[in-house]
């Protein structure tokens, strides 16, 4: 009777084990199909951005483009630059330039938040928008966004010739870290 118990405790053991391969080889196949589909998805779940055919038009603001074409410059950026501008209402008014949310765009937040303060502030404003998103052509990525924002930067101060020390840089969500880095700069 004990060799048959222990026969019976050692049947068991091995079942268990092979019962826990089995949950372990479960777990990590189940694991790796979420961490293949966060990986092939990863653009899109960073950077959720509106479609070319839900692009909200500008309707208070400038609409206006930067040509790109000629410039080396990273994958991901198009042909041109878009922006939402309002001029300042005099030199000694501050330019703010925004940069918005995942999800939104320029025609969206930008459009209105920039008439808002332009009109009751006298703030001059910029919304830049990212590659791939909306109203802009191109892919989004961290280098992206991060030198189309500085082509940005550099046309509001050499080519609307606005003085440096008067723009603020700032951001919702995403936009914060741009804003940061562009600050930086």
């Amino acid at each position: 009777k004990k060799k048959n118990m222990s026969s019976v405790i050692i049947s068991w053991f091995w079942s268990l084990v092979r019962l826990v391969r089995w949950a372990l080889s479960v777990a990590v196949i189940g694991m790796s199909a979420v961490i293949g589909f966060l990986w092939y998805f990863q653009r899109s779940l960073i950077f959720p951005r509106p479609k070319k055919d839900q692009a909200m038009r500008i309707r208070h603001g400038s609409y206006i483009q930067v040509d790109v074409e000629k410039e080396n410059r990273p994958a991901g950026v198009g042909k041109r630059l878009v922006g939402c501008y309002f001029a300042p209402r005099s030199e000694d008014h501050w330019t703010l330039v925004f940069w918005h949310g995942n999800a939104d765009q320029i025609g969206n937040v930008g459009d209105i938040l920039g008439q808002h303060l332009n009109q009751e502030h006298g703030y001059g404003f910029l919304a830049v928008e990212y590659p791939g998103y909306a109203l802009c052509d191109g892919e989004p990525s961290e280098k992206s966004i991060i030198w189309s924002s500085d082509r940005m930067m550099q046309y509001i101060i050499h080519e609307l010739r606005l003085n440096p020390d008067r723009v603020c840089v700032f951001g919702q969500s995403i936009g914060t870290a741009v804003a940061a880095q562009m600050a930086a700069r």
